[in-house]
């Protein structure tokens, strides 16, 4: 049961890590003018997520 708990909290952390990057990388994104932001920063969103669900079921 600690196992399935700690693995939950390894993927919620990550989960909030992987959202605060996505809004600070819009923030520097939009500031220096790249063109699209959203694109880029979905994909890097969800390859955090994928990488930090395998860390998590490890």
């Amino acid at each position: 049961m600690p196992t399935v708990i700690s693995a939950l909290l390894i993927l919620l952390g990550g989960l909030y890590l992987a959202t605060v990057f996505k809004k600070a990388e819009t923030k520097l994104m939009k500031s220096l003018g790249v063109g699209g932001i959203k694109m880029l920063s979905s994909a890097i969103f969800y390859l955090i997520t994928f990488f930090v669900s395998i860390t998590a079921l490890n």
